[in-house]
């Protein structure tokens, strides 16, 4: 690996910026001390690349009349015994959330938050004045002992249908590893959680800079179906209004995945089943994604340590258009499997879908016709 000297330098957003440099006539040293055992981690580039870049809220394409932004938390509590392990995971994730709303609460006209708390339930009044929210930002909760992620995105879209406007915006995270526990969800909740939360991700979705980000996340991944795996994201009411009702999108997809004789093997290559709730805010035909993590180690699935940032490392934001790799990028992830070696039958069946569920194909802008290798399609 190619080391480097690196300065962190924390801008007046407080993002991180890396400016870097080849590791000249110190290399002799580190490379020897690395020989042995020091790897240093002095800018050993894993969790950085490209360039950071801000996206101020008030500047550049944003000139609505009215701004609005809300999080919706899916919070699943299955025994009391979990308790203080679920409240910590609450208050990692809204450590977070906290940090973004306390940067915007002046910047928009409404800042708000939506709790479902599934399963056991949980003291929401005292857990969330503790998350250190600003004052004026209003938190509604609901219990419920039955449901899942289904519940709050029903909700989530709900409120998208009636506050489609470009200046509302929605953030949707839920409590990844509250119901199991290992270090794999854990990693992928803190990689998700920041991202979705950044200020990159949110000056995407609200500026409209040129009409490039509809939804935003730390990773977003065309394959084996368009999703961000772990599903945590923040995005336009005006594309989340489009989309499908959350409250019959599981069966359209099994439906599809049916006509496609997929059975149980073709649930993730389709987005079915338990597959289909990653999959919706980014099934629709015209979606523009975007994400922040510029480093090809974590495509999609579970990280392994060393992939992605953990919560204790720097996190740099490189905002892109996505996919952000080429197809073989993607298509290599988990041996070779055969579905995602074919560029042609990922677009077909990519194509089969937007016909059952919308009607319709993509448009030319449409981010898969040069990903599958199609850029000059006929359609």
């Amino acid at each position: 690996s190619q080391f480097y000297i690196s300065t962190m330098v924390v801008s007046p957003s407080n993002m991180y910026r890396r400016e870097r440099a080849p590791l000249l006539k110190a290399a002799a040293a580190v490379c020897a001390c690395a020989a042995a055992m020091c790897l240093l981690q002095v800018g050993y580039e894993n969790f950085s690349g490209g360039s950071s870049r801000t996206l101020q809220l008030n500047g550049g394409g944003n000139q609505f009349n009215y701004t609005q932004h809300r999080v919706f938390y899916n919070l699943f509590l299955a025994l009391p015994d979990d308790i203080p392990r679920v409240q910590g995971i609450f208050l990692e994730q809204f450590e977070q959330v906290a940090n973004m709303m306390n940067k915007t609460i002046n910047e928009l006209d409404s800042v708000s938050v939506d709790i479902t708390n599934i399963g056991f339930p949980l003291d929401m009044n005292s857990l969330y004045k503790s998350a250190s929210l600003p004052s004026n930002v209003h938190v509604t909760t609901e219990y419920l002992a039955n449901g899942n992620e289904k519940q709050t995105l029903i909700k989530l879209w709900d409120h998208c249908k009636k506050h489609p406007g470009e200046g509302s915006i929605v953030t949707y995270l839920h409590s990844k590893g509250s119901f199991h526990a290992n270090p794999g969800n854990e990693l992928l909740r803190s990689f998700l959680t920041r991202g979705a939360t950044s200020e990159e991700c949110l000056g995407a979705v609200l500026n409209n800079v040129g009409d490039t980000c509809d939804v935003c996340s730390s990773r977003f991944s065309p394959v084996p179906h368009p999703h961000t795996s772990g599903n945590m994201w923040t995005a336009r009411c005006s594309h989340v209004s489009r989309l499908p009702d959350p409250r019959i999108f599981e069966d359209e997809m099994n439906k599809f995945n049916d006509a496609q004789q997929g059975g149980n093997y073709g649930l993730a290559r389709n987005g079915a089943g338990r597959y289909a709730y990653e999959h919706w805010v980014h099934c629709h035909p015209s979606v523009k994604p975007c994400d922040v993590y510029a480093h090809p180690t974590f495509v999609f699935g579970y990280p392994k340590p060393g992939q992605v940032p953990s919560k204790d490392d720097p996190f740099l934001m490189d905002l892109q258009p996505a996919p952000r790799f080429p197809y073989e990028t993607y298509a290599t992830e988990r041996g070779f499997v055969e579905y995602l070696r074919s560029a042609s039958l990922q677009l077909g069946l990519r194509l089969g879908e937007y016909k059952q569920i919308y009607g319709e194909i993509p448009p030319d802008e449409w981010y898969g016709w040069a990903f599958h290798g199609q850029p000059k399609l006929k359609r």
